[in-house]
């Protein structure tokens, strides 16, 4: 996978196992974008939910990473997404995995003019 930013808040996703994209990145998100889907069973708080805690970081790390049912701690929590910061503008089909390639001189210059390459 790469990542390249190119200019204007517009990247290009690029993969070797799945499509590439073109994507703008916006500073406030859409709410009627695409959002991450999260599943049913793992708890979530919203944004406007107070964090304020009395422990404030001064006890030591849980060794887990369980929910405490119990209390009205928000660690273990996923904050629920208020929408999108990413605009796909162009997807790019896979055509891997390429197993040969084909360089051609038609015009007898010299140089290559053309590229075939093959895919499985």
């Amino acid at each position: 996978m790469s990542l390249n930013y190119l200019s204007n808040n517009i990247v290009y996703l690029g993969s070797h196992l799945g499509d590439s994209q073109l994507l703008a990145i916006d500073t406030a998100p859409h709410p009627t974008g695409n959002r991450i889907q999260i599943p049913g069973g793992i708890p979530t708080v919203s944004r406007n939910a107070s964090t304020s805690t009395s422990r404030k970081g001064k006890e030591r790390a849980a060794d887990s990473m369980e929910v405490d049912e119990e209390t009205d701690n928000l660690n273990g929590r996923i904050i629920e997404p208020e929408g999108s910061y990413l605009t796909v503008l162009q997807s790019f089909k896979n055509l891997g995995p390429i197993v040969s390639a084909v360089l051609a001189d038609v015009e007898g210059s010299g140089q290559v003019s053309q590229i075939a390459s093959f895919s499985a």
